[in-house]
């Protein structure tokens, strides 16, 4: 079974890889748009709702996957840096789609905690450097703080201007 459908695939990607390579675009280009792509959809269409939309929009740009390999192993270029950077991009498309659904599961309104915690980790993820995550919860910890102290005063100065 699993053949039948490997080979289905096969027989779609083969003439998109084709067309591709005959036009110059590189597998690592496909690897990078297919990215750029998922990452797109995931983060505009998942936050917004368009649940649907997003994953078919996604859906179009996951079969580069496909295809990107299968130039690879055409024009013989295949490396280990191709297989690095291929990996490495699925985990960042796989970040964004978490990401936009968790947007989209938090719910309208104020996300800039969200979206800077969501941010300093994938740049921690990123760059390998694990210390951003704390240090954003910890500013976050103080802004917050912040925010609670100032919106106590300012409901007690209007409870006593009430009275």
């Amino acid at each position: 079974m699993l053949n039948r459908f490997r080979a289905f695939w096969t027989k779609v990607i083969t003439p998109i890889a084709k067309l591709l390579l005959r036009l110059g675009v590189s597998p690592d280009a496909v690897t990078l748009v297919g990215t750029l792509g998922v990452a797109f959809g995931a983060l505009f269409f998942f936050p917004r709702g368009d649940l649907l939309v997003g994953v078919l929009f996604i859906t179009a740009f996951v079969f580069s996957d496909l295809v990107d390999g299968t130039m690879a192993r055409m024009s013989g270029s295949s490396s280990k840096w191709g297989a690095f950077l291929d990996s490495t991009l699925d985990r960042l498309g796989d970040a964004a789609i978490f990401d936009g659904l968790t947007m989209y599961y938090v719910g309208p309104g104020e996300n800039d905690r969200l979206v800077a915690i969501l941010v300093m980790t994938g740049l921690a993820a990123l760059f390998d450097v694990p210390v951003l995550i704390p240090i954003t919860l910890g500013l976050l910890a103080v802004a917050s703080t912040i925010t609670v102290v100032q919106r106590i005063l300012t409901v007690r100065r209007q409870a006593l201007a009430a009275t």
